[in-house]
């Protein structure tokens, strides 16, 4: 009997502090997304066409490997 009371009473409190955090979350304002002017701001075209770079460079030597020769002769041919 004293578990069963006990259960009830940690339901009692589960609810009433997810009460609480729910009403304290809800109270809180929400903020708006930046603005596009400060979006593009952060963005710094030194560091994209780094980025850009980076990528081509990976595409060559991607279609380098697709395009060369397997070292290895397959003995089944």
């Amino acid at each position: 009997m004293i578990i069963f009371y006990l259960g009830f009473i940690l339901t009692v409190f589960a609810f009433a502090f997810g009460l609480y955090l729910f009403l304290k979350i809800n109270k809180e304002n929400i903020s708006l997304p930046p603005s596009e002017d400060q979006r593009l701001s952060k963005i710094s075209k030194t560091r994209v066409d780094k980025i850009l770079e980076i990528f081509e460079q990976r595409k060559k030597a991607s279609s380098a490997i697709i395009n060369s020769r397997a070292p290895v002769v397959d003995p089944s041919l």
